[in-house]
């Protein structure tokens, strides 16, 4: 969860604080170290557990690097003053005459070109998410090696119980043979001498 929450003030404010990646960066190097530390010489390892992912976390992260492209863009045309540096002909100076004679010049967009703003800003917003969209469909969420021998176990696997099942006809068949000649034995035996006692009666 700590790691979650730093992901989002690191994704979501990038353009208000772009020192904050580099910071995480050497945050996380010296809590790396220290745990590291503290598993070899201070504390008992603790036991592993096998997880087939990160589980709910993987859509929480997802959501926030969606939510980041908006608010990031939306922070670059309308909060803050990087589009004025980008592109200043979009602006023009205010100069304000205060009470005690000092001159305030103030930057704020020209007429008639707030709607190129919003155009930049949503148009911007939205070739974002289709480069997100296409990086997504392009990196398989497994690589190819491991998709490979999942599918050579789930062969093993059903190759297995293929002959499981064959050994268990044989098996089933084996047992009606024995059955079946366990019960036709005393019949057969019983024929010839029925046979012998009644030519002894006619003789």
């Amino acid at each position: 969860m700590e790691m979650v929450i730093e992901f989002g003030y690191i994704t979501l404010f990038a353009a208000a604080f772009p020192l904050a990646p580099l910071l995480s960066i050497i945050c996380n190097v010296v809590e790396l170290k220290s745990d590291a530390f503290k598993l070899s010489l201070v504390c008992r390892r603790p036991h592993a557990h096998r997880a087939r992912d990160i589980g709910i976390w993987r859509g929480i992260l997802v959501t926030i690097f969606v939510l980041s492209i908006m608010t990031n863009c939306m922070m670059f045309g309308f909060t803050t003053e990087q589009m004025m540096v980008w592109i200043p002909s979009w602006f023009e100076l205010e100069k304000d005459k205060k009470w005690d004679g000092h001159v305030q010049v103030d930057q704020h967009l020209a007429k008639g070109k707030g709607r190129f703003v919003v155009l930049l800003v949503f148009g911007l917003e939205h070739i974002l998410m289709l480069l997100c969209g296409m990086i997504f469909a392009a990196i398989p969420s497994h690589p190819g090696w491991v998709r490979v021998d999942i599918a050579r176990r789930e062969h093993q696997a059903e190759q297995a119980l293929k002959k499981l099942f064959v050994l268990k006809d044989e098996e089933a068949l084996e047992s009606k043979r024995s059955t079946t000649a366990t019960s036709a034995s005393p019949t057969s035996t019983s024929g010839p001498i029925t046979r012998s006692s009644s030519s002894r009666t006619r003789s």
